[in-house]
């Protein structure tokens, strides 16, 4: 499930999700996405680019960094001999929709399949929970850097942020297959972070 990319590039792009300080973002994450976008295929407007958008959107992942999806979306130009200019913009604006995990002021195609890799993005938060924890416990490890108290705090934040919204999901589908698990897994995770005083 890794078409449209040459293997010379795909070979790249394997080694770089392959780095050592990844634990959660790794090529298995990019595989479990792949396999989601064969799930939900009749929501996604162009398949190929939608593809080609999760292939690249971790490439470039450093925990200290805040510019990794921007980094990401600049390797798409190494397509210029497989993609136009144009299907290599749509595939940038999808990448930079998982920065904030809500998709950007972009055309309407481009903006429905960014909310569908967004979906697909967080599915992870309402998965079963041996499922969940193991992806709490690889994103620690990719912070391992951080303090304790200052990583629980602020992955508390970021926890909460999504909790906050009126939906995590954003397509119907996602929501009834995800949002209950997701929030309930969502405020055990905080409740863990944040032990009582």
């Amino acid at each position: 499930m890794t078409p449209y990319v040459p293997d010379k590039i795909l070979s790249s792009l394997q080694r770089l999700y392959s780095e050592p300080h990844r634990h959660y973002h790794t090529w298995a994450h990019v595989e479990d996405m792949l396999a989601l976008s064969q799930q939900y295929r009749h929501l996604i407007i162009d398949h190929r680019l939608f593809d080609v958008a999760i292939l690249f959107h971790d490439a470039v992942y450093d925990p200290k960094r805040h510019d990794n999806e921007g980094k990401s979306a600049l390797l798409v130009q190494s397509l210029e001999n497989v993609l136009s200019l144009g299907e290599i913009g749509w595939v940038q604006d999808l990448i930079m929709a998982t920065m904030d995990h809500k998709p950007a002021m972009i055309s309407d195609d481009a903006r429905s399949d960014a909310r569908v890799l967004v979906d697909i993005d967080l599915s992870i938060l309402g998965r079963e929970p041996k499922v969940f924890w193991e992806y709490e416990a690889n994103i620690r490890k990719e912070y391992a850097f951080v303090p304790v108290e200052d990583y629980r705090t602020g992955r508390a934040a970021v926890l909460q942020g999504f909790l906050d919204r009126d939906s995590i999901y954003f397509n119907a589908e996602f929501q009834q297959a995800y949002e209950e698990k997701a929030r309930t897994n969502l405020r055990a995770s905080i409740d863990r972070l944040t032990p009582p005083t």
